[in-house]
């Protein structure tokens, strides 16, 4: 998870906003 965190902070926008939207699906599963 950190990987991907750090990947996604050094990324645009929308890798960032792809990151956070299989977060919540992972939290809301």
């Amino acid at each position: 998870m950190s990987a991907n965190i750090s990947n996604s902070a050094h990324g645009t926008s929308g890798e960032y906003l792809q990151f956070v939207k299989v977060y919540v699906l992972q939290i809301s599963s």
